[in-house]
Formats: structure tokens, C-alpha cells, sequence
């Protein structure tokens, strides 16, 4: 499925910023399955979910303990303790890589406002996303270049030229190094793409009850994710989410 999503440079900064966590996702090539040799359905998602949800999980803890980080510092200011050097310097890391302007008069203000964009995507959303953009991982972009959200590049060499690409177009699907990569890359654009201002709003809102983990209300706010019109689009992620139990791979409230 083709997307409206256009590209960015990813950068790993922010989300390496607070954690040296050690972690046992599989290697980017080496351990990848060849998803298109699997006859039997319900194994080829199963062995798509158990490949990818590894590097799912990397991506979620390494936001959620910058996320952690800006807490300290909210707590930190709230009990009107300076910010040191080092928590000022990582905080405008932070807002670099997520487009904020820090206010040095109104730390509080600032760090709310990356609030509403450091923050996790539900698991089981992701795999929905990724399941429908890849095709279970069967697609050639998935296959060679680690695109499994269907991310579009407009430099000529930075990923796969399509083969249906229309006349005229410049624009390519973008390779990655890793899955990780790729999800990291999803993540980006729904924690910083204006596109998704009212899906920032809706799980800040939701971040306060259990439903936030579930990832299915959060669905109806990506309609400019992909080019199907109406929202045939949310009806498939949501039905995809539901068929194949996906909420399983959330975390727990």
C-alpha cells in the first residue's frame, strides 16, 4: 500500500540519549525469515510478529526512558530544583530531534509539550501497520531494504524505485538498515509529522486511562497515513488489530 508519508533523515540521538540497555532483538539480515516461503498463514504472521516485535520493543523502551527523563525534570522544577548543565543540554537534544523550541524562561512549558510527542506507540498498532504496508513482510521493499510502513524518499539512490512508480516521479521507497531503523522512522514521523497533530492530542488524552493501550482508538486519527479514501484505511488497521489479536503485544497499563 502506498502512503502519503514523505520522508526525513532519521536520527538515532534522542533515542539513545537516557539508556544503556542491553537488548536481545535479532540481528538486522542475518536472523530475517524469508516470510514468502511460509505457505501456511497463521505461521507467516506468526513469524512476522515474533520478528519484528523485538525491534518494536527496543524502539518503545529507548522512548519511553527519554519520556522518563522529561518527568524527572518536571519533577525537578516542580519542587523548584535547578536543571543541571547536563539535563539542560539533553532537554534541547530532545527538542531538537522533535521539532519543540525550548522556552529557557518556562522550562515547564516546554517539557509539557515534548509530553505530548516523546511517548510510545501501542505495539499492537505498529504490527498492524506494518503487516498491512509489508504485506506481512513479503514485500520486496520489506525484503530488501527494511521498509515495512511503506516511508517514501524523494533523493535519487536513497531507497527502491518502484516498479509502478508513475511518469514523471522522483520519489522512492526508502531503504533502511534494520528493521529498527524502519520503526524508528514510523515513529518520528507520527511523534513529529504535522499530519498527525490530532493522534499527539488523542493519546496525551488517553495516556491518563487503560485505553490509550489498546492502540484502537488511536486509529481514526490516521487518516492522512495512507492514500485510501474515507476511512477504509482505519477500517483495515482496525480489523487487522482485532483478527490477529494484536492488542496481546501492548503493554500493560
Amino acid at each position: 500500500m502506498r502512503t502519503k508519508i514523505v520522508s526525513f533523515t532519521v536520527t538515532t540521538l534522542s533515542l539513545y540519549l537516557y539508556t544503556s540497555m542491553a537488548y536481545s532483538a535479532p540481528s538486522a539480515v542475518a536472523d530475517k525469515p524469508n516470510f514468502k516461503n511460509i505457505s501456511n498463514t497463521q505461521e507467516k504472521k506468526q513469524t512476522f510478529i515474533d520478528y519484528l516485535n523485538p525491534f518494536i520493543t527496543e524502539v518503545a523502551l529507548e522512548v519511553t526512558k527519554n519520556r522518563q527523563f522529561l518527568q524527572t525534570l518536571n519533577q525537578k522544577i516542580s519542587e523548584a530544583k535547578p536543571l543541571s548543565t547536563t539535563d539542560q543540554r539533553l532537554l534541547q537534544q530532545l527538542a531538537l530531534e522533535y521539532k519543540v523550541t525550548i522556552d529557557n524562561s518556562n522550562y515547564k512549558a516546554s517539557i509539557n509539550e515534548l509530553l505530548t510527542k516523546v511517548n510510545i506507540v501501542p505495539a499492537g498498532l505498529v504490527l498492524a501497520q506494518a503487516a498491512i504496508e509489508s504485506g506481512w513482510g513479503t514485500s520486496r521493499f520489506a525484503e530488501v531494504g527494511n521498509n515495512y510502513f511503506g516511508q517514501h524518499c524523494f533523493t535519487k539512490g536513497c531507497g527502491i524505485v518502484p516498479k509502478q512508480r508513475g511518469k514523471g516521479q522522483i520519489f522512492e521507497v526508502q531503504s533502511f538498515n534494520s528493521p529498527k531503523e524502519s520503526i524508528a522512522a514510523y515513529y518520528k514521523l507520527l511523534n513529529t509529522g504535522s499530519q498527525f497533530t490530532e493522534f499527539r492530542a488523542l493519546r496525551y488524552k488517553l495516556s491518563k486511562s487503560n485505553n490509550y493501550f489498546s492502540g484502537k482508538p488511536l486509529v481514526d486519527t490516521l487518516d492522512n497515513y495512507s492514500e485510501l479514501t474515507g476511512n477504509d484505511y482505519q477500517k483495515r488497521v482496525l480489523a487487522t488489530i482485532n483478527y490477529n489479536n494484536l492488542c496481546q503485544y501492548n503493554p500493560k497499563a
